[in-house]
């Protein structure tokens, strides 16, 4: 019986063979951040040059960096240069605010004439005492126009305590005000919120109802300019 020899096998270090584990790493880490930036890129020039309106404000709701691409779309292209804006309606609704800030963000005069209340103007539904203002501003709200000088509020819009209080103080550059006179509203009121502007108008001042209240305003608020 013939005996054949064994095969002989080969061993080989095979620690080298294939990439290092940091190369393999590093590519890991060069793929993930392609396939981050390539989609990022692509979605920034989209937005960029997107032109519907309606599709711009569903793309906010995408994810943070498409809320920002697309915000910032909107504002490039809406209506950036112009500096007035006057609207008349029977009634704003909750996004009132919202719109014009998104179509007018740039303006420096607006005027205001229908109903609004508190969450409109504001962007907050009710004031929680218990909380920072700025921690219940939810939507867009009159506080948004950082360019805003002049505010006139026509004869169907209500100012009211809150409105006068808790917003217009905190429109960094708002200098006039234009406003009807209304029973809720009081001269200390008035000073402590905003005495501080340039000029203050009150459009039904010589009202009989209001006598007593303008010659309240008068002492406390000199610069009132009544109607």
């Amino acid at each position: 019986m013939e005996l054949r020899p064994r095969k002989q096998f080969r061993t080989e270090n095979t620690s080298n063979i294939g990439p290092s584990p940091n190369s393999c790493k590093a590519k890991s880490a060069s793929v993930k951040e392609d396939n981050q930036t390539i989609p990022g890129l692509v979605s920034h020039i989209f937005l960029a040059n997107l032109r519907d309106v309606g599709l711009l404000k569903t793309c906010r709701l995408v994810c943070k960096s498409w809320n920002i691409d697309a915000t910032v779309s909107l504002r490039a292209w809406q209506f950036p240069k112009v500096s007035s804006v006057g609207i008349d309606v029977p009634r704003f609704c909750e996004s009132a605010i919202t719109t014009i800030y998104e179509a007018f963000p740039k303006i420096t005069a607006l005027r205001l004439n229908g109903s609004c209340d508190y969450y409109c103007f504001s962007g907050t539904p009710h004031p929680d005492p218990n909380m920072p203002f700025e921690m219940t501003h939810g939507h867009k709200s009159i506080m948004d126009f950082l360019e805003l000088e002049k505010i006139s509020l026509g004869p169907y819009f209500i100012l009211e305590p809150n409105m006068m209080s808790l917003c217009l103080p905190r429109i960094p550059k708002l200098k006039h005000l234009e406003f009807y006179w209304g029973k809720s509203l009081s001269a200390s009121l008035l000073r402590d919120s905003v005495g501080h502007l340039e000029t203050i108008i009150i459009s039904n001042s010589t009202k009989d109802e209001y006598r007593a209240d303008m010659a309240q305003v008068s002492k406390m608020v000199p610069s009132v300019v009544g109607r």
